[in-house]
């Protein structure tokens, strides 16, 4: 995902079609933090949304072997 307002909606419409949690999977940092602030600029539910870093899905080493429940940390 990038840092631009059509990904708050792609998290937005999926949150409305029922979706009990939905992943965000940012190339950086700095795209993941620009999300994270317009999701709370947009007021969403931030319970409902896990961050992660794309670089935690090619590493065997960091990648997660189970579901994680904090939601705003990489």
């Amino acid at each position: 995902m990038e840092n631009n307002p059509r990904e708050i909606e792609h998290i937005k419409d999926r949150l409305d079609s029922g979706f009990d949690a939905v992943w965000v999977v940012c190339r950086s940092s700095e795209i993941q933090s620009g999300i994270q602030e317009r999701m709370l600029e947009n007021d969403l539910p931030k319970d409902s949304v896990a961050f992660r870093l794309f670089r935690r899905f090619c590493n065997k080493e960091n990648s997660p072997s189970e579901p994680e429940s904090s939601v705003f940390e990489t």
